[in-house]
């Protein structure tokens, strides 16, 4: 029960911003609201618009609404600093690596025997890059947590457990560009 938001939208003023969670938008923030109310866990990008979500007046209906109950994931270097382009804030809370992510598709770095279906990168990035990093460890610590615990985790003890459990943020915008941490597996289980 993790559903992954591999999405983005444009932020304010008027959709012409820089690029925002897509639950920004009102139907995906009620759909997100729907799914975690269920516990359903949902990972969503931050969005790659270097955009400030936190005491931001641009931002004040959506602050308004509350908090979906997803996981927002920004992007952040091997070395977890804030990459340049990813969207920040308190309302991002956990970052994974935003660039060399090597994945399958685009066929970029290899495709084997001509098949399509066989095509590899090496330079997956951004918060779309991200997402998947932090959604991985999400169902890995649920697995844990069904397994050795007989229960899952609803989707705000998810997020707790992974915040206050991971590797901080660093780099010198660390407190004015928040991106949160990146989980640490072995400390969250």
């Amino acid at each position: 029960d993790i559903v992954v938001l591999e999405m983005q939208t444009s932020g304010p003023p008027s959709g012409t911003g820089g690029y925002v969670p897509a639950e920004y938008e009102l139907g995906v923030w009620n759909a997100v609201k729907t799914g975690s109310d269920a516990g359903v866990i949902v990972i969503a990008a931050a969005g790659n618009g270097n955009m400030n979500m936190g005491d931001n007046a641009l931002f004040a209906s959506y602050h308004a609404r509350g908090n979906s109950g997803a996981i927002i994931v920004g992007a952040a270097s091997s070395a977890r600093t804030k990459s340049s382009f990813s969207t920040y804030g308190p309302r991002v809370n956990l970052q994974g690596w935003g660039g060399g992510v090597f994945t399958t598709g685009y066929g970029t770095y290899a495709t084997y025997g001509g098949d399509p279906n066989q095509e590899y990168t090496s330079g997956f990035s951004g918060t779309s890059s991200a997402t998947p990093i932090v959604a991985s460890a999400a169902a890995l610590l649920q697995s844990v947590a069904i397994r050795i615990c007989q229960t899952r985790l609803t989707p705000a003890e998810m997020r707790q457990i992974l915040v206050n459990t991971g590797l901080p943020q660093t780099g010198s915008n660390a407190a004015t560009e928040p991106i949160g941490p990146r989980p640490e597996l072995q400390a969250a289980v």
